[in-house]
């Protein structure tokens, strides 16, 4: 639960014999009660789910003689539309709350962003605003 909303999350994935990950397809469910647009939902948890993908695929942060590496987006890698898995949203309109679906469903899909806790709104990652 998240945001005032009930989710769920399932990812169809295979590794390579050279160990790298395929994301195939994942299937999100979200209750957040009135469902007022639910083409926009859909579209709020497909790009978080490629934000969420992004950030656990390619999100590494390189130290080098203890300072950050990559200090801009020009050198941030992100996932490509052709690495997108087919993203499946299922929306359960129970009608009995109003909620937020916001962006929650990024966290299905990647580990907490550990630049959340800074305090320069500029090097803020995407997904943290």
């Amino acid at each position: 639960m998240g945001y005032g909303s009930y989710s769920a999350a399932t990812a169809e994935v295979s590794v390579s014999p050279q160990g790298k990950l395929k994301v195939h397809r994942m299937v999100l469910a979200l209750n957040c009660g009135h469902a007022v647009n639910p083409s926009q939902i859909a579209a709020q948890v497909e790009g978080s789910v490629a934000y969420g993908l992004s950030a656990t695929l390619y999100g590494e942060m390189v130290i080098d003689k203890g300072r950050v590496a990559n200090l801009n987006f020009d050198t941030y890698e992100i996932m490509r539309l052709a690495e997108m898995p087919k993203v499946e949203t299922v929306i359960v309109p129970t009608y009995d709350f109003w909620a937020a679906s916001a962006s929650r469903p990024s966290a299905w899909s990647r580990p907490r962003c550990s630049m959340r806790s800074t305090r320069r709104p500029a090097s803020r990652c995407v997904s943290c605003r």
